[in-house]
């Protein structure tokens, strides 16, 4: 609960009649807590407690203080509160509240569904509700307590926001987009519909690539031109220095996924190879997560800044100050960018890479990061403000688990006696071309079973929805299997054990699944289309020397799993393929960064030459 939350609480309950002694002394702490004397405000509710033990006042008082000091703190308060008076709702929001801020989401949501069986009228709760249960997968629940937001304020943009999310994540990429673009309607810059709207195109099988093309250009256009009014100033000169090699090339990386998030297992990688003999590397760490994934890349690098308490224009100083020759956007149009930092330009060279799988449509970013399978030289060039760098073999390097589970030593058919198909991807990238290829393959393959495994598929609803959809697209909806997301990353990749064969999705490939199937023995099959979304596959099998798993047609991608699930193609599974991909150039991290340092020593110098002609002009 925020500052301003506590303040009108604490009003409302300095009014509150009550018997005299505990009502005094809840008074007394509240004025104790505004002069800032903490300790002796619950000194003076411990009291109140003592006197007046079922006075549920006392605790929500007592438990609001303790959680403000020490988040988690006051959560047994605001439970003795609700027991001692079940039909307040603001005990039940303030409870639901301190919970989230646990990360007990479950039992967060039980109080708010409480709360708002009290109090229905108030739009934010429900738009708060509807949060929480998108944060814990429930995705077809967090639409309906949006909407329900909505009926109550149809001018609430966080709740419309939430909508188009939900939508998002049950695979609705068109109902998203509408929903996103009613929203970017209503925003003055570069809000969050505009944001969404972006991303979210990159789902669907219906928006074309230059029509995605031109909406990043139009809507990231506004945040170029809010940067521009800000502090963009001119662009910098390349250091005579650094081109000299009398100095180390100064790289910064700016993301807000430093933490347990697939980013930064691709990341960590680079980090660990770059030549601290040429290069000097600065972090920028924009969300501070702070977990055991942050603090083993924090010890890799020499210079690691929080700023996600920056605004994007101390931000762009802070990063100014730093000197860097190039600095690298990892995140594009994803949850926490902070693009408007690049668009003030904040080095020489500025690039993208890895963490969004398109243009970002800001012209001061100069080069985006790819390789000639996703992005083959003449045919997406044309959709990126960007120039587009591309290194050689595949544009990223995958860093296995050290903790990654053993590989199985049956294939899964062996026991079973059929096939078992699966895809782990996200569920908001399957399309219904991805589900027509899917149940065009268990036609061709007809005792063969469906694993699907993403966040959400455990929410009934949801599981229903995709069957119905499944069944009206042609499938044999009897033969899917969903299981939602459970335990930790090894019990994860632990169940790639009962798949055979894994099926990526079209348009919006996998990248973290499709290289975690490979190093668990599992073939891929990947249907590449023309823009950089929906090759992505196809250069991660390059790389590990299966481009025969890509298909470039849906009635391709259908003969390839039916031979590799009949024994037409041969499959090569378990400790053969992970030994292949081990031994691969996806998993070569020091020749990848070689690569990635020589790519930006030659952007530096091209930059450097063009400045020096545009100057003589």
């Amino acid at each position: 609960m925020g500052a301003a939350s506590l303040r009108r609480l604490f009003a409302a309950l300095s009014g509150r009649r009550a018997e005299p002694a505990p009502v005094e002394l809840i008074r007394g702490a509240l004025e104790c807590h505004h002069r800032g004397e903490t300790d002796a405000a619950i000194d003076l509710l411990d009291r109140a407690t003592r006197i007046a033990p079922a006075d549920a006042e006392a605790y929500f008082v007592r438990g609001l203080l303790r959680d403000e000091v020490r988040p988690g703190e006051g959560v047994d308060d605001m439970r003795l509160a609700v027991q001692r008076c079940p039909g307040v709702s603001r005990y039940r929001f303030a409870l639901g509240e301190a919970l989230r801020r646990q990360g007990a989401c479950g039992e967060a949501i039980d109080q708010f569904e409480a709360g708002v069986d009290i109090d229905p009228d108030d739009p934010e709760r429900w738009a708060q509700l509807g949060d929480l249960c998108l944060t814990l997968g429930r995705f077809v629940a967090a639409e309906g307590y949006a909407r329900r937001a909505l009926d109550l304020d149809s001018g609430n943009e966080w709740a419309l926001h939430l909508v188009g999310q939900a939508l998002r994540a049950q695979g609705r990429s068109a109902d998203a987009l509408e929903t996103f673009r009613l929203l970017a309607s209503r925003e003055r810059d570069f809000g969050d519909g505009a944001k969404s709207l972006l991303l979210t195109c990159h789902y669907s099988d219906d928006v074309t690539c230059e029509q995605a093309f031109e909406w990043h250009r139009e809507f990231a256009g506004r945040l170029s031109q809010w940067g521009a009014r800000g502090d963009a100033g001119a662009p910098w000169e390349v250091a005579p220095a650094v081109l000299g090699h009398a100095r180390r090339m100064r790289i910064g990386y700016v993301s807000p996924d430093l933490g347990q998030h697939v980013v930064s297992f691709f990341l960590e990688p680079v980090l660990r190879a770059h030549d601290r003999r040429e290069v000097e590397v600065f972090v920028f760490d924009t969300r501070n997560l702070a977990d055991a994934q942050t603090a083993r890349m924090r010890d890799l690098v020499e210079h690691w800044q929080v700023v996600s308490h920056l605004d994007d224009a101390t931000l762009a100083e802070t990063i100014r100050a730093c000197e860097l020759d190039a600095v690298v956007d990892l995140s594009g149009h994803t949850a926490g960018q902070r693009l408007g930092v690049f668009a003030r330009r904040v080095a020489p060279v500025q690039l993208t890479w890895l963490g969004y799988p398109g243009t970002t449509g800001i012209p001061a970013i100069d080069y985006r990061l790819t390789d000639t399978t996703c992005d083959p030289v003449g045919l997406t060039d044309a959709l990126h403000t960007e120039k587009l760098w591309r290194l050689p073999g595949p544009f990223l390097c995958y860093g296995p688990r050290a903790d990654s589970p053993a590989l199985r030593t049956h294939a899964p058919r062996e026991a079973r006696g059929y096939v078992t198909f699966g895809s782990f991807s996200n569920f908001a990238k399957v399309s219904d071309t991805t589900l027509r290829m899917w149940a065009d393959v268990l036609a061709r393959v007809p005792a063969a079973r469906l694993l699907l495994k993403s966040r959400g598929l455990d929410e009934p609803s949801l599981g229903s929805r995709l069957r119905e959809r499944f069944a009206a697209l042609g499938g044999d909806a009897a033969r899917l299997d969903l299981e939602g997301f459970s335990g930790g990353l090894s019990e994860h990749l632990a169940r790639y054990g009962d798949v055979d064969i894994a099926l990526d999705t079209y348009p919006y490939h996998g990248t973290t699944t499709t290289c975690e199937a490979l190093w668990m023995g599992v073939p891929v099959v990947t249907l590449a289309g023309r823009s950089h979304v929906s090759r992505v596959g196809a250069s991660l099998l390059a790389s590990v020397g299966h481009a025969e798993w890509v298909a470039s047609s849906a009635e391709e991608y259908v003969r390839i799993a039916t031979a590799l699930a009949t024994g037409a193609l041969e499959l090569p599974v378990g400790s053969r393929l992970r030994e292949q991909m081990r031994r691969s150039r996806l998993c070569d991290g020091d020749r990848f960064t070689r690569a990635l340092e020589s790519g930006i020593r030659q952007m530096l110098e091209q930059t450097s030459r063009e400045r020096a002609r545009a100057s003589a002009d």
